[in-house]
């Protein structure tokens, strides 16, 4: 990781990490995130690291939605 943030100036560099976590949909991952941001980077990076973990959340409560709504759906089609 150092390798990589050191080719990106100091704007990509504190979007860079957080950028890597957008897609996840789970709260371990939001956790990961949460740590390496606590022990990496620097506070500058702060808005886009919770940036990243607003998204992560909504991902992960939009994924358990639709799995109860999916979960209904193919019970009333099995019946």
């Amino acid at each position: 990781m150092k390798a990589l943030l050191a080719k990106s100036d100091a704007l990509g560099a504190n979007a860079y990490a957080p950028s890597l976590f957008t897609f996840f949909a789970d709260e371990e991952r939001a956790q990961e995130l949460r740590t390496y941001a606590k022990n990496n980077l620097p506070t500058a990076s702060a808005p886009q690291v919770a940036k990243a973990l607003d998204e992560i959340r909504f991902r992960s409560e939009f994924k358990k939605r639709l799995a109860v709504q999916l979960s209904t759906w193919i019970d009333k089609k099995i019946r």
